[in-house]
């Protein structure tokens, strides 16, 4: 039976095949922050795409693939998707599957989602290369999900509202447009060669500072967004154009939970002071109750300052 000269495994100088998972172990000592990088695909509409994807992702030693579907499902274990894994399979079988974006990314710390249209909710200033350091600074704390959209117009304004950056790939004008799968391999390469130096990036924080997820900030831009709206601060006619900078803005903090909490505070105190009702937002999952709980009192935010220390008067 023949074969074509793209799918005849090579043997490796370690006497292995060459893209099987026994290649080049050697070299994965420095790249523990890869296993905290998640690769979501949204509504991807071809089932090669998906596998060649996964493909991609192992070569760069990167293993946990999510895939949203907003609606009808794109079969991603048929035989094409598998064909194109390759030694990849195992991580279409162990996909999970999301209806929407939000709940892909709910436990992550960074979102950095991929797109080559402009526009005024796509103010993109940062290459793949660029955004390297920033993704693996915050792998090594917590999860980060790199966000593809689907091939035919890529990932929406309604997607960008979950996504804290957004990275691009440079491409000749002429003809810009990369196959997913080309978008996928680039990006993780671009991760790979930075993590596998082992280099530190500078002014790294502490691995145990409590970064905030996906999931609590998209409560704290709710909140935020409530709150700037009761005092005029938005336009109310077309809010998200002023939120999208600031999610951007806030994003680039790293905020901790404890700096959610005591922003969350303050948005609670102005709305008290205007008068108004508590606030409550389909943004904030069950999973964020004790943040709610200890919120109550409009006071028990200022404690937080102070780990518990008395306050100076």
């Amino acid at each position: 039976m023949s074969h074509s000269s793209g799918d005849v495994p090579k043997q490796s100088p370690d006497g292995g095949r060459a893209g099987s998972p026994r290649s080049g172990a050697g070299s994965e000592r420095d790249t523990e922050a890869l296993q905290n990088i998640r690769v979501v695909l949204v509504d991807p509409q071809y089932s090669g795409n998906i596998g060649a994807s996964a493909r991609a992702m192992m070569n760069m030693g990167l293993t946990d693939l999510r895939l949203v579907f907003s609606g009808r499902p794109t079969e991603h274990v048929n035989a094409e998707a598998r064909k194109m894994a390759m030694y990849a399979k195992d991580m279409l079988f162990r996909a999970p599957v999301y209806a929407n974006l939000a709940e892909a990314v709910a436990d992550c710390a960074l979102v950095v989602g991929t797109t080559r249209r402009q526009g005024k909710f796509r103010h993109v200033t940062v290459t793949a290369k660029g955004i390297v350091e920033r993704i693996l600074q915050s792998a090594r704390r917590r999860p980060v999900a790199l966000v593809f959209g689907p091939e035919n117009f890529g990932l929406s304004n309604e997607h960008l509202r979950s996504c804290h950056e957004l990275a691009f790939i440079p491409a000749h004008s002429g003809f810009g447009s990369l196959n997913l799968a080309m978008a996928v391999l680039i990006i993780c390469y671009e991760v790979y060669q930075v993590a596998r130096s082992g280099a530190e990036p500078p002014n790294a924080p502490a691995p145990s500072t409590p970064v905030a997820t996906a999931e609590e900030l998209a409560g704290l831009f709710a909140h935020m967004k409530d709150t700037l709206l009761r005092i005029d601060f938005l336009d109310p006619q077309n809010p998200e154009r002023m939120m999208t900078h600031l999610r951007r803005l806030f994003s680039r903090a790293d905020l901790s939970f404890k700096d959610v909490k005591v922003l969350r505070g303050i948005f609670r105190q102005v709305n008290w002071a205007l008068g108004e009702e508590e606030f409550k937002s389909s943004a904030d999952a069950p999973a964020a109750s004790a943040l709610e709980e200890e919120e109550r009192s409009t006071d028990s935010w200022r404690g937080l300052l102070s780990d518990g220390a008395p306050e100076k008067k």
